[in-house]
């Protein structure tokens, strides 16, 4: 099942100066943009387009065991990054070209869902050289990936942060705008804005959905936690147990069935992580890891979650984390730190195909050379973590 991970433009402190995201949605005013005229792609591959190599992932998708893709961006150092996107395809990760939005001096991909190994879409944000920004989404259709266009709610400070789909004919992207909330909705053709509660300042950071009509979105507002619920006629506002917790975030929400959703996030008190069980949400014990940006259910009440561990003295260093629920407590896994002199690691992103078969991804960065990253992929075979890319 696909997962979509922490897409809060709130860099942790020790990340801040990486410039992994140097743009943020809190920039200005106005506008609807379209990317294209064509809603089913307009900037299809070129043959002389060049694949460029992610550095830093944000997200991973895998329709079945032989295929996924992994979101992210390409920096150079001192840079603006580019939206890059990696596949595994025959038990390799390459990557595969992504086509860049018209008039765009910055573009990331913090979001991607499969509905099958020939149908993908992937969400981002793309900032201009006067200080904007706005979403932008990209298609794969097998063989390519292209330019589908996005509404920008009439804001010139938005972003889509996550993505999940029920099928081909039903997605939904989140994140945020000046107004606060923002979820679009795919229906195999084109997207359109729908309405969502949350106020000024608020903004989703991720979303999953088991069928069109049964989907949770998660993130936060000024006043703590936010939790939405699709009803299959609009977005509402859910009370949870971490509602209303001062300073509190969610990050990810992942769904195994209508009866079975984790939702993972901070708080001032530490780790947050809730259960839904088909009636309520429910309050599911500590994750073992600093900040938890990602998580991934099966059936059976297994679930996985990915983040981050800070390291004494706090934000100095940071360390790649696993966690495991096994339907009624989550225990640690080690995962295996990154060959190389960079100090910071996070992991971003986890899909888990079976129990056995789960990907990660993420990056490296320093603190010390703002734009130097290198990328993280991570697999799990059911009893270990192992370090890919």
């Amino acid at each position: 099942m696909d997962v979509q991970s922490h897409r809060s433009w709130r860099v942790p402190a020790a990340r801040a100066g990486l410039g992994w995201r140097v743009f943020t949605p809190l920039l200005t005013a106005v506008a609807v943009v379209a990317l294209s005229a064509n809603t089913a792609g307009a900037a299809p591959r070129t043959a002389t387009a060049a694949a460029v190599s992610p550095n830093y992932l944000w997200s991973v998708s895998c329709p079945d065991a032989s295929h996924c893709f992994a979101v992210g961006q390409h920096t150079k150092p001192l840079g603006q990054p580019v939206a890059a996107i990696d596949q595994l395809s025959g038990g390799t990760w390459a990557p595969v070209h992504s086509p860049g939005p018209p008039g765009s001096a910055s573009a990331t991909l913090v979001g991607v869902a499969c509905a099958s190994a020939s149908n993908c879409l992937a969400v981002g944000t793309y900032g201009t050289s006067s200080g904007k920004s706005f979403p932008f989404a990209q298609r794969w259709n097998g063989t390519a990936w292209s330019l589908v266009t996005v509404p920008a709610a009439g804001s010139t400070s938005s972003s889509l942060d996550s993505i999940a789909c029920a099928s081909a004919r039903s997605c939904w992207a989140v994140g945020s705008d000046r107004h606060g909330t923002l979820t679009e909705h795919w229906n195999g053709s084109a997207w359109a804005v729908f309405a969502s509660p949350g106020g000024a300042g608020a903004r989703l950071n991720s979303v999953a959905c088991v069928a069109p009509g049964v989907c949770w979105a998660v993130g936060e507002t000024q006043a703590g936690t936010l939790t939405l619920q699709w009803n299959v006629q609009a977005w509402t506002k859910q009370a949870t147990p971490s509602s209303g917790t001062s300073g509190g975030i969610l990050t990810g929400v992942s769904c195994a069935s209508p009866t079975l959703c984790m939702a993972v996030g901070s708080g001032p008190g530490g780790m947050l992580t809730q259960q839904w069980d088909g009636k309520s949400w429910s309050l599911s014990g500590q994750v073992p890891m600093s900040a938890p940006q990602g998580a991934s259910c099966l059936g059976g009440l297994v679930c996985m979650a990915v983040g981050v561990r800070h390291t004494n003295p706090p934000q100095q260093s940071e360390l790649t984390m696993a966690a495991r629920w096994n339907g009624s407590a989550w225990s640690r896994l080690s995962t295996p730190k990154p060959a190389s002199n960079l100090n910071v690691h996070g992991l971003e992103g986890i899909a888990c195909v079976t129990a056995s078969d789960c990907w990660a991804v993420g990056g490296s960065g320093s603190t010390g050379e703002p734009g130097l990253a290198s990328r993280i992929i991570e697999h799990w075979n059911g009893t270990r973590w192992s370090l890919v890319g």
